[in-house]
């Protein structure tokens, strides 16, 4: 199956660009989701994402800087 990329701004953490490889339908479904931000919760929109991808549509960090910078703060 072919992928896409789509653009997820910088990384809060590590200050590089970031994109994400996904499907041409999951990237329909990110731009549908991206144009009406009053509309579903990133989580019911994007169900076939999982949760570390819908962070980083929403403020670009990598999963692996975000669980780096939040380490501490698991039980």
């Amino acid at each position: 199956m072919s992928r896409v990329s789509v653009d997820t701004g910088t990384c809060p953490f590590c200050h590089k660009r970031t994109s994400l490889e996904v499907t041409p339908d999951q990237a329909r479904a990110v731009y549908a989701w991206q144009q009406d931000p009053n509309g579903l919760l990133i989580q019911a929109a994007l169900k076939g994402l999982t949760p570390g991808q819908r962070e980083q549509l929403l403020n670009g960090s990598h999963e692996t800087c975000f669980d780096k910078a939040f380490a501490d703060d698991t039980p």
